[in-house]
């Protein structure tokens, strides 16, 4: 009569009280009360677990409900984690249950064999067991204590479990899943753990979940953690603990100890290790996983491991292989920058590497002279165009600037006048630039190029050459000499400078002027109103000729309103016939008062000659026609004695000439244009 029992009490909450004793397991589970279910448990009554809300019972009811359960595995692993109070006590009893449940393990497992079944029944346990506890952990926030995760770990360590459960293993370390005050030992444990294939242990994965946590430990923990794993150990440690100690910034009382770890590895342990740290880097860019404290010891031995490989050995060769970069990259980060230089020396004397970008790269520009020296003599006359750069920045950043661009020169120099001439040329010149005007912005290193260029006399590339060079010399900084361009570029008579070459070495205001000097035909047309921008006085240098060859100072030039206040600012500073052309044309453009003013005060200084010859009838043409009797006023007859104007001469009753049109020129005077 169960059935009907429960179906009669599920409507309301039990009554212990009025209930018969035999009755109690027939209760509405979900609808007792705290101190209902303790009656139950105390009465021996066997509470059905997944009834009665465990999650949401009070710790006190849920302890009495799991003591209860104590001998059922499946319950323990189920309700232990959903659990609010410490769970270690549950976890203790879930694995010595463990070994005894072995007809539970082969329900709950899968395969052929014996063994295997009980294998994979108490993975499914296991892998229940952890999930909950990772659930727990996530919505609960309650992470494991450090009692709790040695239990969980040591318990899991009795057999091995599959990847699965490894991999909830290594999240259970993870920052996010962990308690940082709470994780040193367990790093301990599980970087001390015992593996034996395929029977018990902890898989990589767990192991390198803890190695990751330990750097997320304090310094001092960390040193302490390394201390305890090593002191007094006589057995190896594992590879992948090794590694991880290997590459971590070590405490000096901790080196030793790894030291000694090293020295019980053979030869494939060494290789193994060695492959360990590469394949913790990228295939391409820098490495960053190294050893930080025992560079020495690794150095040569990541050096060794990469020359080992040679694609041009025989196709047999057990060692014919493609050589991996991030062997000779480890190399270079384990060893003082300026010790690389004698490693590559020493493999380019022995034929074992070619000269190329990563070896260039490696030397960091630390080398002494005579390493430099010696470097540079390994580059083939065909691989300089390609290698000056590197050169150059090794010449500017290792110090002695002058003996180092003499080794460069020297080296150059031996490969014969035309590599040396054509190498000369490509430093002056694009993309080297910027690295060359380094050089040329210090006297002594300018005054070394100009001793080994070529010179200029009978040949047109050697004056092209000095040329460029004046013109870099000159952006870099170097004094202006038109004495010294003459002489360099062999400008004489019957070769002046042509207008390309002009062009070419117009860089800049002072660079203007010496041209303008030096070849004033060329050069006044294309630099003289950028010179007039910057220096307006400099127009009281030009000829009358020179000044009106500006085109953009002419009356189609000034049709461009941004040339106007340049022309304003160089009519005050040139002679008055030239002043008067040129505020001549400005009005006619601008039609501004201001400009008026210029012609005005320009036509009163000229000369009585020069006046008598300049029509502004004809020259201003519409603009007079339209005020004439503002100009002739203003700037005509105002500078003329008032008794040589007709207006000075008739009389009194005479009408005035300008009369008719006051009231326009008013107007338009307040409107600041006429």
């Amino acid at each position: 009569h169960t059935a009907q029992v429960r179906q009669v009490l599920a409507s309301t909450p039990p009554d212990l009280g009025a209930l018969p004793r035999k009755w109690w397991h027939c209760v509405p589970w979900g609808r007792c009360t705290e101190a209902d279910l303790a009656q139950l448990v105390g009465a021996g009554v066997e509470v059905p677990l997944s009834e009665v809300g465990f999650a949401a019972r009070g710790w006190p009811t849920q302890q009495l409900l799991l003591e209860a359960h104590a001998d059922d595995v499946a319950a323990l692993v189920e309700f232990a984690p959903q659990a609010e109070g410490p769970i270690g006590v549950y976890l203790q009893r879930v694995f010595e249950l463990l070994p005894a449940s072995d007809s539970l393990l082969r329900k709950l497992g899968d395969g052929v064999e014996d063994e295997e079944r009980l294998q994979s029944g108490w993975n499914q346990l296991l892998h229940t067991l952890l999930a909950k506890i990772k659930l727990r952990i996530r919505e609960q926030g309650n992470p494991l204590h450090s009692e709790e995760q040695l239990l969980l770990f040591g318990g899991c360590a009795t057999r091995l479990a599959d990847p699965s459960n490894s991999t909830l293993l290594a999240d259970l370390m993870e920052a996010k899943l962990v308690d940082p005050s709470h994780i040193f030992e367990l790093i301990k444990f599980v970087l001390g753990c015992k593996y034996v294939p395929n029977q018990s242990g902890l898989l990589h994965v767990v192991r390198d979940s803890a190695l990751r946590a330990m750097m997320r430990l304090d310094k001092g923990e960390r040193d302490e953690l390394h201390r305890t794993l090593l002191q007094g150990r006589e057995s190896a440690l594992p590879l992948q603990v090794l590694f991880s100690l290997a590459v971590t910034e070590l405490d000096a009382s901790v080196q030793p100890l790894v030291v000694r770890q090293t020295e019980r590895l053979d030869a494939d342990g060494w290789l193994e290790l060695l492959s360990l740290v590469k394949d913790a880097n990228p295939v391409s860019g820098k490495v960053h996983t190294f050893p930080r404290s025992l560079g020495p010891l690794f150095a040569e031995r990541f050096l060794a491991r990469y020359l080992r490989d040679d694609p041009t050995l025989p196709p047999r060769h057990p060692h014919r292989a493609a050589r991996d970069a991030r062997y000779y990259l480890l190399f270079v980060a384990c060893t003082p920058p300026a010790g690389v230089a004698r490693y590559v020396l020493g493999m380019l004397a022995g034929q074992r590497h070619e000269l190329d970008d990563m070896l260039l790269g490696s030397l960091a520009y630390r080398m002494s002279g005579a390493e430099f020296r010696e470097v540079i003599e390994y580059i083939q006359p065909s691989a300089w165009p390609s290698r000056l750069q590197w050169a150059l920045t090794c010449v500017i950043e290792m110090g002695d600037t002058c003996e180092m661009l003499r080794h460069v020169l020297d080296v150059l120099a031996a490969f014969g006048e035309g590599l040396l001439a054509q190498l000369l040329k490509a430093l002056l010149t694009d993309p080297l630039l910027a690295t060359t005007a380094k050089l040329l912005a210090q006297a002594e290193p300018r005054t070394l190029l100009r001793q080994r260029l070529p010179k200029a006399e009978g040949s047109a590339a050697s004056r092209a050459l000095w040329l460029v060079y004046h013109r870099e010399a000159w952006r870099a900084g170097a004094p202006y000499t038109r004495e010294e361009l003459r002489r360099d570029a062999h400008l004489t008579a019957k070769a002046p400078l042509s207008r390309p070459e002009v062009l070419l070495l117009g860089v800049d205001t002072p660079s203007y002027k010496l041209l303008i000097e030096e070849a004033p035909q060329h050069a006044v047309c294309v630099f003289a109103y950028r010179l007039l921008e910057a220096e307006p006085a400099f127009a009281a240098k030009l000829s009358q000729a020179q000044l009106l060859s500006v085109v953009e100072l002419t009356a189609s030039g000034l049709r461009d309103d941004a040339r106007w206040e340049t022309c304003r600012r160089v009519v005050p500073a040139v002679e008055p016939a030239i002043a008067l052309r040129l505020s001549i044309d400005l009005f006619k453009a601008s039609r501004e008062l201001p400009d008026l003013q210029l012609l005005k005060h320009a036509y009163h200084r000229v000369d009585c000659f020069t006046r008598k010859q300049v029509w502004l009838p004809a020259e201003l043409g519409a603009l007079w026609t339209s005020h004439r009797d503002a100009l002739q006023r203003e700037v005509v007859e105002g500078a003329l004695p008032h008794a040589t104007t007709l207006g000075g001469m008739f009389s009194a009753h005479v009408p005035r000439l300008d009369s008719a049109s006051e009231s326009a020129e008013g107007g338009a005077k307040q409107e600041g244009r006429l």
